[in-house]
């Protein structure tokens, strides 16, 4: 303090706090912002970058929470969700958090998943790519890609594509 001339101020008094309140106090600041993202990856299980996203929008924070919320049960994983809404830049102020899960759910209900059905798709892609198939069969696993790229074409977007690239997969 001698090195600083700090000189205490007569009119106002030291303060001192204790343990209890000092405690109070800090229960009612707000989390930091490596707090805020650390308990998105621990507690809904979403990878950093989103988490460092959603932390620096408070908005989007609301609405990603919001429609975990809105989620319950379902099957779709948070770090999913929070890809969608980042990467589609949900607009939400437009667009409600139970209109956007009815859109998503709508949307998974539509793929195609039936082995038979993307046979098809799959056999018309072989039949189309011949150059890839022979790629893909030679260890080239870039061709598989391109593979499901024209399956995906053919089914106009409604076959799964994970059970497009097993069926590829196992029957090649």
């Amino acid at each position: 303090a001698a090195d600083y001339r700090y000189f205490p101020e007569p009119d106002i008094p030291p303060v001192k706090f204790t343990d209890e309140e000092i405690e109070k106090i800090q229960r009612h600041l707000p989390m930091l912002p490596t707090q805020v993202e650390e308990q998105l990856v621990v507690e809904y299980k979403i990878r950093k970058e989103y988490a460092h996203i959603l932390e620096r929008d408070t908005t989007l924070l609301d609405y990603f929470k919001e429609t975990m919320k809105q989620l319950n049960n379902e099957t779709m994983k948070a770090d999913t969700i929070a890809g969608l809404i980042i990467n589609r830049k949900v607009d939400s102020t437009k667009v409600a958090p139970e209109a956007f899960i009815k859109n998503l759910l709508s949307n998974q209900q539509s793929k195609v998943s039936d082995e038979g059905e993307i046979m098809k798709w799959i056999d018309e892609a072989f039949v189309q790519l011949p150059q890839a198939v022979s790629d893909l069969k030679s260890g080239r696993q870039q061709a598989i890609g391109v593979i499901i790229g024209k399956v995906m074409q053919l089914s106009k977007g409604k076959a799964d594509a994970k059970r497009v690239q097993e069926i590829i997969l196992k029957r090649i």
